[in-house]
């Protein structure tokens, strides 16, 4: 576990943190978002999957599915 010393102002000491776990290792940096709550479980499982096959098949191989379902999505309109 990692320390972290301050000196603020009259304040000052040492605090423990732990550090950041990535929520989807396989596909790389998150981006903190809001969803709407209905879409919440939906949008879960879709990045379960995404994370599931980012790391068996590869990122490009979820861009090309991204693509796809983006694709679909458009001939709905």
């Amino acid at each position: 576990m990692s320390h972290i010393e301050y000196n603020v102002g009259r304040l000052c000491g040492t605090h423990r943190f732990m550090p950041f776990t990535n929520k989807f290792p396989h596909m790389g940096h998150t981006e903190r978002m809001r969803i709407p709550q209905i879409c919440v479980s939906h949008i879960e499982n879709v990045l379960g999957h995404y994370e599931r096959l980012c790391g068996t098949h590869g990122e490009e191989f979820v861009i090309r599915l991204q693509d796809k379902i983006e694709e679909g999505l458009n001939n709905i309109e």
